[in-house]
């Protein structure tokens, strides 16, 4: 026995909760995959960051070697005139004897040469002449670029004296300043 309510019991107490359900399944799938797609994403992103970070502390403390350095630094280049220059070279020179190593000239030119004619850097430039040994203007010239290390060595020369056995090199530097 069929009630005449049988179809609207049917249509409304089973195929529309169906219906319902099927529709919300396909909402929450749909939802699912945007956030684990979102998820995946934002994972990623999160792993770059971690080794971004990593990075970044490597470098800072790779950074902190220098900064112990750096008031050092910066008084060297506010500090570095040819005076100074001048008497480092007198120094290193009084500290070989004559047949060792002597200075043969220091020519201030006060306009920048070579290398640093092309940059923005302030710098003035300076040609140094040497006869001695090779280990005295080795030595010598170690000491000079340790001592003032933004000094930029444009040209050199060396040619051997073969009447005292020595070398003669001329070389010119330029000299950053602040």
């Amino acid at each position: 026995m069929k009630s005449k309510f049988f179809p609207g019991i049917v249509a409304f107490g089973v195929v529309l909760p169906l219906l319902l359900l099927l529709v919300l399944a396909f909402v929450i799938l749909a939802q699912n995959r945007r956030v684990e797609k979102t998820f995946v994403e934002r994972e990623g992103n999160f792993k770059r960051y971690q080794m971004e970070e990593r990075q970044v502390k490597m470098l800072q403390t790779e950074l902190e070697t220098y900064r112990a350095h750096q008031e050092e630094w910066k008084l060297s280049l506010e500090e570095a005139t040819i005076p100074t220059v001048s008497g480092l070279i007198e120094r290193i020179a009084n500290t070989y004897d004559e047949e060792e190593l002597t200075k043969t000239k220091f020519n201030f030119i006060g306009r920048e040469t070579g290398i640093a004619s092309a940059s923005s850097q302030p710098s003035v430039s300076f040609d140094l002449g040497y006869q001695g040994t090779f280990s005295a203007i080795q030595k010598s010239l170690l000491q000079l670029e340790t001592e003032i290390p933004h000094l930029l060595l444009n040209k050199m020369k060396i040619q051997p004296d073969v009447s005292k056995g020595n070398l003669n090199v001329d070389l010119s530097y330029s000299l950053w300043s602040n």
